[in-house]
């Protein structure tokens, strides 16, 4: 029989690498309100990069804390949805620039989860722990959901931005829905 026809697999790392289809990152406007939702489909660690110095590679210098040890940070990819405030509905992270030479904006981005100083709390690495803590979370999983909230300052350092945010475990399974799904399969 025929096989109907289908639309391309979506793009892996390999592609990404090869085709540069790169996850674009979530991003913060100046003024506080803006919410973004993003599902966890993605998750990795990293060291930091200090976009003010210069590195080798022209993205930013590695970032070290005073003791010498890397600044790492932790880097979420999944669908994501924005709002500009609370009196909106989320919409899809869709930017119209991102779509040349056929590209499509397909609303995934990749959201970087860092910590500051203790004298300089409210980071994104903050918000998410205090939002685990509520949740009783002991481990960010893959297919939760992550509202992050930017509620003051603009991103400088004197003037930091500081976020809050809530943490929706995913799902369970449904055993019942799985055992059907493993049942169709003999069919």
């Amino acid at each position: 029989m025929a096989q109907p026809a289908t639309s391309p697999a979506p793009m892996g790392d390999v592609e990404k690498l090869l085709f540069g289809g790169s996850t674009p990152s979530v991003k913060w406007g100046d003024a506080p309100g803006m919410e973004i939702r993003i599902t966890v489909e993605g998750k990795a660690t990293q060291q930091r990069r200090d976009f003010a110095a210069k590195g080798q590679t022209g993205l930013g210098a590695l970032s070290f804390w005073p003791d010498g040890s890397p600044r790492m940070q932790i880097v979420l990819t999944g669908p994501c949805e924005v709002r500009n405030s609370a009196k909106e509905d989320f919409k899809p992270c869709k930017d119209p620039t991102l779509e040349t030479d056929g590209k499509i904006d397909d609303g995934r981005r990749t959201l970087y989860i860092s910590s500051r100083s203790k004298e300089s709390p409210g980071s994104t690495m903050d918000a998410i722990l205090a939002a685990m803590r509520k949740a009783q979370a002991g481990v960010l999983e893959i297919g939760a959901v992550i509202t992050m909230r930017h509620d003051s300052g603009i991103g400088t350092v004197a003037k930091p931005r500081v976020h809050s945010a809530t943490y929706t475990a995913p799902k369970p399974v449904d055993a019942f829905d799985h055992e059907n799904l493993a049942g169709d399969a003999d069919e």
